[in-house]
């Protein structure tokens, strides 16, 4: 595989794992617990823009790596492997966060249903009591 495809991945799967990481500390249900970065290297950054510059910057030391030694299986295995690593976890923020917010719906419509049914039999005018 090409070297500059291997740094555009990288990049691309660095990218793509800080905009998931925010959307998740950022775009919560109301109500909800605040979530927390569970890598503490990243944690000061998490949930602000300068996330993508910082995630960005952790793959500086393989791009350097592989645009010295553009042969190296080594640094290419650890690319591909990085890059595999980088994409599944921003897949699983989207999948935790696609979560989050289907249960608030969920809970949401269950409110609603259960408000509706308090208030319907009111309206209607039928009282338990009346014969």
């Amino acid at each position: 595989m090409k070297t500059w495809i291997l740094i555009l991945l990288l990049h691309g799967s660095a990218t793509f794992d800080a905009w998931t990481t925010n959307r998740v500390m950022n775009d919560r249900p109301p109500g909800w617990g605040p979530t927390r970065e569970l890598n503490p290297l990243l944690r000061p950054w998490a949930g602000k823009k300068s996330l993508y510059v910082v995630v960005n910057l952790t793959v500086l030391p393989l791009d350097i790596w592989l645009l010295k030694r553009p042969k190296s299986s080594a640094a290419k295995t650890l690319a591909v492997g990085l890059i595999g690593a980088r994409s599944a976890v921003g897949w699983q923020n989207a999948a935790t966060h696609r979560a989050v917010w289907q249960e608030y719906d969920r809970r949401q419509a269950a409110m609603r249903e259960q408000a509706l049914n308090q208030v319907l039999p009111l309206a209607s005018g039928v009282s338990k009591g009346a014969p």
